[in-house]
């Protein structure tokens, strides 16, 4: 019999977009949720550590889902590279099950042409999810999504705010062409977002 698959989901975002507020939002995500924060490890720290912790995860018990949180700074590239190499490794136990993007409403205008990664993030996101829109203006919000729909048009775009968003509303917004073909297809941009 096949080992059950754990699907891995990165959310991803600028530093103080709201990545934990999210979390701490879904307090009632499924019980088989395994919740990985790996804030603050960029680069070689987060590659020496991230495989460990997955596999470490991966072997004390089945998850249907594996939630990690990325620093704000981490890229995409290394974030796929470090997924495709835990999906090669778990044996045929995880799948990546694609990216969400916490948005902060009231800086991604200043940020979004000074920051690299922030743009990295965007355009490597199946979904988004706009964080402190209650305090931004509409006009704002607006551009912010206007913004989102130019560099992925299919991505869906919530609000956090917004009752109910639940990780299962979330996780069945992603496309469904961004789930099932696992990193490796991911990074292969065969995606149609």
């Amino acid at each position: 019999m096949a080992a059950p698959i754990t699907e891995l989901i990165l959310v991803t975002g600028f530093l103080g977009s709201g990545k934990t507020a999210l979390l701490r939002h879904w307090l009632e995500v499924p019980p088989k949720t395994g919740i990985i924060i790996t804030e603050g490890r960029q680069g070689s720290a987060l590659a020496s550590s991230f495989l460990p912790v997955i596999e470490g995860i991966l072997e004390r018990r089945h998850w249907d889902y594996i939630l990690a949180e990325t620093s704000g700074f981490t890229r995409p590239a290394l974030l796929h590279d470090l997924v495709i190499r835990a999906e090669e490794r778990s044996r045929g136990r995880l799948r990546f099950g694609g990216m969400i993007c916490v948005i902060d409403a009231l800086r991604f205008l200043k940020l979004f042409a000074a920051v690299v990664s922030l743009y990295e993030q965007a355009a490597s996101a199946d979904c988004f999810v706009l964080s402190k829109t209650a305090l931004a203006e509409p006009s704002h919000i607006q551009g912010i999504q206007d913004i989102l729909h130019t560099i992925r048009p299919l991505a869906p775009v919530f609000r956090l705010e917004e009752n109910p968003l639940s990780f299962q509303a979330i996780r069945e917004a992603i496309p469904r062409a961004s789930r099932g073909k696992g990193a490796a297809g991911y990074a292969a941009g065969e995606y149609a977002v």
